[in-house]
């Protein structure tokens, strides 16, 4: 895990339900990954338009936590009773954050892709479809920007060096390289 330091800014704020779609499509531009009661979805959103695979709709009221990311930037909204709580995380400006790249495997490989779509499967029938071209076979991963903050020296405590992780966003999907026992 290699550690790197960047510029970060952070802003917070909270808005009603009913305005959801509407905050989520000022965003312009990116990628979208829509976490609901019955479904997750990855998309785009393409000029203010959410645009999901084979146009598949989800039901707003059941939309738990939603993320509009790019490689500089994250929106981040969680469901909060009847409102949601947003967070922007914006690298290249702000403070300097010490952070480190992380990558979570999605499920399955690549089925099928069209150029636009790549659909991941697995034997049990489950897909999952994301926005980017890959080819067939590959497992693909999301790649996760993980920002610390590391505890002051205190050779008092149990514990004296710490850190922890204090947000994290989502920066873009890669081809998961595979590793072979030797490399490890």
């Amino acid at each position: 895990m290699k550690h790197r330091t960047i510029k970060s800014q952070m802003d917070t704020g909270r808005i009603p339900q009913e305005e959801l779609l509407s905050f989520i499509c000022a965003q312009k531009n990116g990628d979208i990954y829509i976490m609901a009661d019955d479904a997750v979805y990855f998309g785009q959103l393409d000029n203010g338009k959410i645009k999901l695979y084979n146009d598949a709709q989800f039901e707003e009221s059941y939309v738990q936590e939603v993320r509009v990311f790019d490689e500089s930037k994250e929106l981040k909204l969680i469901r909060r009773n009847s409102e949601f709580l947003w967070r922007t995380r914006k690298d290249s400006q702000g403070n300097g954050m010490i952070y480190f790249d992380d990558t979570h495997k999605l499920w399955g490989r690549v089925a099928k892709s069209d150029g636009k779509w790549s659909v991941l499967q697995e034997g049990r029938g489950m897909k999952i479809a994301i926005p980017r071209e890959f080819k067939e076979k590959e497992h693909v991963v999301l790649v996760f920007r993980k920002y610390l903050a590391f505890q002051d020296w205190d050779l008092t405590i149990e514990q004296p060096f710490c850190y922890s992780i204090v947000d994290e966003r989502l920066v873009k999907y890669e081809k998961m390289e595979e590793v072979s026992v030797n490399e490890q």
